[in-house]
């Protein structure tokens, strides 16, 4: 394909944290081969602007957006986009049935299953000319830089669905096992947690609100150790080198699996049992099946914790 007859790339990706953050590895190479060649576009959630911007890509405008969304409708694309390449990613399955000249859909799952799924999608880079050969964790570093001194144990007790949860009294007793310690042990909330639990039970610890990006950012890298389900905080622990410990139940970990992170898993047959969201069983056995002295002997076994 030749990118050079484009004046702009619009980015396309409406999925949540983690999803986002497996697409970042995608635009920044994209962004690196062809930075004042092209203008640079998003649309997607505005949350993610923090994590964007630094590449220089602007949010599309909201005419824009209603025109790309008649797609959905198997609709003829809008002559607005005719200097346009659009790179729309997606999971599993394309968004139309159409073939248009100027979209391309990058999916995060293709047939193998045993690669992540942000590396799967920068298999796909050849497609638009690309080698994938930008060093994106050096650019990342870059922008996003760790503190020098973090002292928290930071836990994250939920996620994008409940079902991809651990027991929030597994939680509790963990973070009390290692306040025992002497560890700085910290919950993180969002709006979906602070409406399912009692927030009493936390009462011995500190409770933090995540309200935008930044923040987000800030705890993770204020913290020496992360602690929580497959979600797209621990994605971002990883991204960022911060030592993490994810707990996998239905979802499969060779896709979702965070960077560098230790993963805990349960020796149970039907785990995993989905490669997206589409959780169908709420018996949670697999989640079930791991103890706190499973992810305590993890934690002793592989952090310094001093």
């Amino acid at each position: 394909m030749n990118i050079n007859k484009y004046k702009k790339i619009i980015f396309v990706h409406k999925g949540a944290l983690g999803d986002f953050l497996q697409i970042w590895p995608s635009l920044c190479n994209i962004v690196e081969s062809y930075k004042n060649k092209v203008e640079f576009y998003f649309y997607g959630k505005q949350y993610y602007n923090y994590w964007i911007k630094p590449l220089n890509i602007k949010f599309l405008p909201w005419k824009y957006r209603i025109l790309l969304d008649k797609i959905y409708l198997n609709e003829k694309l809008s002559s607005e986009f005719n200097d346009s390449l659009i790179i729309w990613f997606v999971l599993k399955k394309n968004i139309s049935n159409q073939k248009y000249q100027n979209v391309i859909f990058l999916k995060g799952i293709l047939k193998n299953k045993e690669k992540k799924v942000w590396k799967q999608y920068l298999s796909q880079l050849q497609n638009i000319g690309l080698d994938s050969c930008v060093d994106w964790q050096k650019i990342w570093s870059f922008y996003f830089k760790r503190q020098s001194n973090p002292n928290f144990v930071t836990i994250f007790p939920g996620s994008g669905h409940r079902l991809k949860n651990w027991p929030i009294e597994n939680f509790i007793k963990l973070a009390e096992i290692l306040l025992s310690m002497g560890q700085n042990v910290r919950f993180v909330m969002g709006p979906a947690e602070l409406e399912r639990f009692d927030l009493n039970l936390f009462s011995k610890f500190s409770v933090l609100v995540s309200q935008d990006a930044h923040t987000l950012q800030d705890i993770i890298l204020e913290s020496k150790l992360v602690i929580g389900n497959d979600s797209g905080p621990m994605h971002l622990a990883g991204m960022n080198h911060v030592p993490n410990i994810t707990i996998f139940g239905p979802t499969n970990p060779k896709l979702w699996g965070p960077i560098g992170s230790l993963i805990i898993s349960p020796n149970i047959s039907c785990s995993p049992c989905t490669s997206i969201i589409d959780i169908k069983c709420d018996k949670m056995l697999c989640l079930k099946e791991i103890t706190v002295d499973m992810v305590l002997d993890k934690i002793k076994g592989y952090f310094n914790l001093s």
